[in-house]
């Protein structure tokens, strides 16, 4: 594992920034990109009757989805 310094875990990811709502495009400012991806995560809405346990996963995942500007392979599966 590489063990990142403070700074480093606090640099976003660029590959992040070039998420728009237009699709990929132009770099954004990292405040912008969190704020936008924070945004798209946070419009979403879950139907009443969904499981209270999917329903904090859910709440987990969009939380998470805020710092996947920090960390594009938050966005992505491995492989």
């Amino acid at each position: 594992m590489n063990i990142k310094t403070w700074d480093e875990l606090r640099e976003p990811d660029d590959r992040t920034l070039h998420f728009t709502s237009w699709g990929l495009g132009a770099k954004m400012k990292p405040e912008n990109a969190a704020r936008y991806q924070q945004e798209v995560v946070g419009s979403l809405e879950l139907d009443p009757a969904v499981a209270d346990g999917t329903r904090r996963s859910f709440d987990r995942l969009r939380m998470v989805f805020g710092y996947g500007v920090m960390c594009y392979d938050l966005f992505t599966p491995r492989s």
